[in-house]
């Protein structure tokens, strides 16, 4: 009898180490659980400064159940003891209804109301949330998107004490609910048994000519068996892991607009998306829509989109082609993050060449004439009055002799007689210094402007839009986008030029129409991205070229401002995050910079070709139309007189 107790007794003392030991609440299960976790943080959650998003501060959040009854919450308490010794690397925060921890706050008080606001210093690198069940982490979930410091490229952790006997398919579940999020960095280790774990992730690789992200499948990537990782040192959150998707296909739509999109091979952004297609193994089908205006598109009256829009909508087409980050698709649209940086100036019409027979007077301006003709008024006024303080000879005596002395001494010819007073000999020398320097100058200049083609003064700097007196002397018209740049009434100046801006409506809202309008006026400005403009003119163009290739417009070289070019996507684009990883390394690398160089070194190397080599021609009666113009007047004012 006193055996058979004791059999009992032992009985019931391994079942209570099996009952509260053992179960999915006693403590052993529970170390196993921690100290999973904790070898998953220690080993994965490095932090590297190439990864950090826009700063380098180490911030790991931690997302709790507030539910004090379950499981979860145990292992969530000694997780934090965990992770709290290892707070030398990491800035700890938890989470547990939307409350955050405040870095830098500020109370404003105005009309007897205070408000308290605070400033998010910087965003999280890592993240580990533990939950109970699935509809524990729908609500986390809500919590972690509306987060101040949600960073979708960090890393996450997610533990699931309640996974029940169809553990994969909640594992595959809270993985794609994360992926819809632009989250694609999050492994879940949930319990298959009391001792066993399995670590998952997304295999988000599409081997073939297959759209992208369409054979998203579950992975199991590790297991843990008591605490312990079968593999410690396999990198779970490797970036080559997650950035390999398999030579996917892509949808790229855009419209030719050189040399940013030239055709489906070449163009500066076409280039980019070679890189980023090389870097994240994704082959682009480029699409080049000829038949579609230069607009994106808009939503017609059954909430569809329109144009270009349809496809970067619908089919998840990625759209390039100079595109404005910054225009107003915000509903349903966003842009990658920008990789270039584009000035606007303005672009007006080339100025003509100056007939043959002015040639002569073209060599200076009318300024420079004017004031040649004072200097010789001046001289003449100061021999005249010089004249009268002595003896002198009768080349300077009258005024109308002065005058006529003066006019020779500018031409540097001689004068009938020099002046004898001292004073007329200081002016006489003084004029023939100033006679001497304009005539070199001029002499100088001579050749060159009568053997080559010279153009009429040519408007080179934004303020030579106004006269002298600050009115507008041309008119102002370009795309209607652009107009909106002028609507400030802080600046006047600026106000004015909205007031009078003409735009186009339709199919002629577009840059080549302007474009095709300054070449063809000669009192019209447009706005233009100066690489566009300038290519368009290296390439011989129609639009801004006549027929025999000289340009039809001139470029400014100051700008009016920039804007930063990127990518348009749909919101929630699967390979967005991707994307921007990879443009945030070429950028800051200076590939991106290196690409767009290319065609603007093409330009500048077309321009130099078309410098003079600098051979001298002979002359001829075509170019000394101007001499033969000023000995006709000559005769026939001598007639005259």
């Amino acid at each position: 009898m006193r055996h058979f107790l004791a059999n009992i007794i032992l009985v019931l003392d391994v079942l209570m180490v099996f009952g509260l030991v053992l179960n999915r609440q006693g403590p052993t299960h529970r170390r196993f659980v921690v100290d999973c976790l904790e070898e998953i943080v220690r080993e994965h959650f490095h932090f590297r400064y190439g990864e950090s998003d826009e700063n380098h501060t180490m911030l790991f959040t931690v997302m709790v159940t507030r539910d004090m009854s379950s499981p979860a919450y145990e292992i969530q308490e000694l997780l934090l003891k965990r992770i709290h010794g290892l707070a030398k690397w990491y800035q700890v925060e938890t989470i547990s209804d939307g409350k955050r921890h405040e870095f830098e706050s500020y109370t404003d008080c105005s009309d007897d109301e205070c408000q308290h606001n605070f400033i998010v210093d910087f965003k999280s690198n890592f993240y580990a949330i533990v939950i109970q069940d699935e509809d524990d982490f729908d609500d986390m979930i809500e919590i972690l998107r509306n987060s101040d410091t949600f960073n979708p490229r960090a890393k996450y952790l997610v533990y699931i004490e309640n996974g029940g006997r169809d553990y994969e398919k909640v594992a595959k579940s809270i993985l794609r609910k994360m992926w819809e999020k632009f989250v694609k960095r999050v492994g879940v280790l949930i319990p298959v048994t009391l001792r066993v774990l399995k670590f998952y992730m997304l295999n988000t690789q599409t081997a073939g000519p297959y759209p992208c992200g369409s054979n998203i499948t579950l992975k199991e990537m590790d297991r843990c068996v008591q605490g312990r990782m079968e593999t410690i040192k396999k990198r779970y959150y490797s970036y080559k892991r997650m950035l390999d998707h398999g030579n996917c296909s892509l949808g790229v739509i855009s419209a030719p607009y050189q040399p940013f999109v030239i055709n489906e091979n070449d163009g500066f952004e076409i280039d980019v998306l070679r890189t980023i297609g090389s870097s994240l193994n994704v082959h682009f089908n480029i699409t080049i829509a000829d038949n579609l205006t230069d607009t994106w598109g808009s939503k017609d009256e059954n909430g569809s989109w329109t144009g270009k829009l349809k496809y970067v909508y619908d089919d998840f087409y990625i759209g390039v082609g100079n595109v404005e980050v910054g225009l107003s698709y915000v509903t349903d649209f966003t842009f990658t993050r920008y990789y270039h940086m584009e000035p606007l100036v303005f672009v007006v019409p080339i100025a003509h060449y100056v007939p043959k027979w002015r040639v002569l007077v073209a060599i200076f301006t009318t300024k420079m004439w004017g004031l040649c003709i004072g200097v010789i008024l001046c001289f003449a006024i100061a021999f005249w009055l010089g004249s009268k303080l002595g003896k002198e000879t009768r080349s300077f005596k009258s005024f109308g002799a002065a005058l006529h002395s003066s006019y020779q001494i500018t031409l540097w010819h001689p004068v009938f007689k020099q002046p004898l007073t001292d004073l007329t000999r200081v002016f006489f020398l003084s004029m023939n210094v100033f006679s001497i320097l304009i005539a070199s100058a001029y002499t100088c200049s001579l050749i060159n402007y009568l053997t080559n083609p010279i153009r009429d003064h040519q408007p080179t700097m934004n303020k030579e839009l106004r006269d002298v007196f600050g009115r507008i002397k041309y008119q102002v018209g370009g795309m209607s986008r652009y107009r909106e740049l002028f609507n400030t009434t802080e600046s006047e100046k600026s106000y004015d030029i909205f007031k009078i801006y003409q735009t186009a409506e339709g199919e002629n809202d577009t840059l080549l129409y302007w474009l095709q309008k300054v070449g063809e006026s000669e009192d019209i400005w447009t706005i233009s991205s100066r690489l566009v403009a300038n290519y368009l003119i290296e390439e011989g163009d129609s639009v801004a070229t006549h027929p025999n290739g000289e340009p039809k417009i001139f470029v400014f070289n100051e700008k009016l401002m920039s804007y930063s070019v990127g990518m348009l996507v749909r919101k929630g684009h699967p390979l967005l995050h991707d994307i921007d990883g990879v443009l945030k390394n070429l950028v800051w690398g200076g590939l991106v910079a290196h690409m767009s160089r290319k065609y603007i070194m093409a330009i500048r190397r077309s321009k130099a070709r078309q410098v003079d080599d600098g051979n001298y021609k002979a002359l001829t009666i075509d170019h000394l139309q101007g001499a033969f113009a000023l000995l006709v007047m000559g005769w026939i004012l001598a007639l005259n007189t």
